[in-house]
């Protein structure tokens, strides 16, 4: 493995546990905002984790773009 695709691989694999644990951490912040608990912090620590998130399903749309447009590509 050359060094471009050691490094792609590793990102893959940091954005995907970071994908998992971010959402985790959001359902279980929805689970405590349902129980009405009213409390201030948890509603700003659910609009911060929702952007980061977002930004990491970017990037792992961005990493995986090759496989995605295999998948994606219509044969005739």
């Amino acid at each position: 493995m050359n060094g471009k695709t050691y490094w792609i691989a590793i990102i893959r694999r940091i954005i995907s546990i970071l994908l998992l644990i971010f959402l985790v951490m959001q359902t279980l912040i929805v689970l405590l905002l349902s129980a009405d608990i009213d409390d201030f912090e948890i509603d700003e620590i659910h609009e911060v984790c929702g952007f980061i998130f977002l930004g990491l399903i970017v990037a792992h749309l961005l990493t995986h773009r090759k496989s995605l447009k295999s998948l994606l590509k219509f044969k005739n």
